[in-house]
């Protein structure tokens, strides 16, 4: 949802933007809103990322103990499950939001730039 959602921003963006972005890249690299939707594509990716993880995880640690299936679901087993999924968000929200930060604003790159002698680039 949230990557349909940025998605969507994206593609209203270029249709305003159009043929006059690379005059405008400036402005637009340096709004409020490229970087809300930095936040949103980062977020979104990084909670794919780690349940993808977290159920690779349970799919191994089904084949470890000969995929026997818990008979019931215990009050403790959704308290384990809640505690994961916030875990997961969490940790994307840090990774999505620290960019933005500005005692952390020398650590990350807002593109790379290479020497034209360069004959890869």
């Amino acid at each position: 949802l949230m990557m349909g959602c940025y998605l969507s921003f994206i593609s209203t963006l270029d249709l305003h933007f159009g043929q006059s972005y690379c005059w405008r890249h400036f402005e637009w690299i340096t709004s409020n809103m490229c970087a809300g939707l930095g936040v949103i594509n980062t977020l979104a990716s990084h909670i794919s990322l780690f349940t993808m993880t977290l159920v690779g995880l349970h799919r191994l640690a089904g084949i470890k103990q000969d995929f026997s299936i818990p008979k019931d679901r215990t009050r403790m087993s959704y308290i384990k499950l809640a505690a994961m999924v916030s875990s997961i968000v969490a940790a994307s929200s840090i990774i999505a939001f620290l960019p933005l930060v500005k005692n952390f604003e020398d650590y990350f790159d807002n593109g790379a730039t290479f020497k034209k002698e360069n004959p890869v680039f």
